[in-house]
């Protein structure tokens, strides 16, 4: 949670009384999608007898420093001036553009921050979803991405995708299921277990920034009381043993 403080200000009795302030008023009602809340003002004092919070005794603080999703160019070039790393080398030498970058962020493929020493980095986070078939002993993988016009990629993969900073890794997985596989989610069994991996490199795609890859790892069986459909145009079973 986070808390923020606000303060009224206006002298103007009409304003005040639209908002339950006043000699005689005693709250007021506000109404959003159907839903009617009542509200009314209390003391500092009346709002903690009551269990309701108004403030925090500590804070819980990340060891990444993120940047806000969805950083324009010239915003993000700010925030990087503000990290101390030289935005002239991006868009030279195989460096990504600032564009490219600003992009990734608002995508949420990608996020900008520090690590808790203070150094700026490009956080990358991947979830893998390894699915088993216990009665045939398989696992599904990936073995070949088709493109627009002949354009052909071979490689070995679990099925994966980008997490956003903002999305649980098992909603991503069950994502990875309707969209990328067309399975249906209900047919899966995901274990809770998650297993991460982080590998941290300098790259010349983000000057300045070292690049963390952090894979997460998530282990699903197929539901042996469900008929299953076998997949073998896009994805390979491959035999565990």
């Amino acid at each position: 949670k986070e808390i923020v403080r606000g303060k009224v200000t206006t002298k103007d009795p009409e304003l005040q009384k639209k908002f339950g302030l006043g000699p005689h008023a005693d709250g007021w009602r506000a109404t959003e999608r159907g839903c009617t809340r009542t509200l009314r003002w209390m003391t500092e004092q009346e709002a903690t007898a009551s269990c309701v919070k108004v403030g925090a005794e500590r804070s819980v603080i990340s060891s990444l420093v993120q940047a806000p999703i969805g950083l324009k160019e010239e915003e993000l070039t700010s925030y990087l001036c503000e990290l101390g790393v030289d935005v002239s080398q991006y868009g030279r030498e195989g460096a990504k553009t600032l564009k490219t970058l600003s992009d990734e962020l608002i995508k949420g493929e990608v996020q900008v921050g520090t690590d808790k020493n203070g150094v700026p980095v490009v956080v990358s986070e991947v979830v893998n979803l390894c699915i088993h078939d216990q009665i045939h002993g398989e696992t599904l993988c990936q073995y070949k991405q088709l493109g627009p016009g002949d354009y052909s990629y071979e490689h070995l993969t679990l099925p994966r995708t980008a997490r956003r900073p903002d999305e649980n890794e098992f909603l991503v997985a069950k994502r990875i299921l309707k969209r990328r596989l067309r399975i249906n989610p209900n047919t899966v069994v995901l274990e809770t277990k998650v297993r991460r991996l982080q590998e941290e490199r300098s790259t010349m795609a983000y000057p300045g920034l070292i690049f963390v890859e952090r894979e997460l790892v998530i282990t699903a069986n197929l539901d042996p009381r469900v008929p299953q459909s076998r997949m073998s145009t896009k994805v390979k079973l491959l035999r565990e043993d």
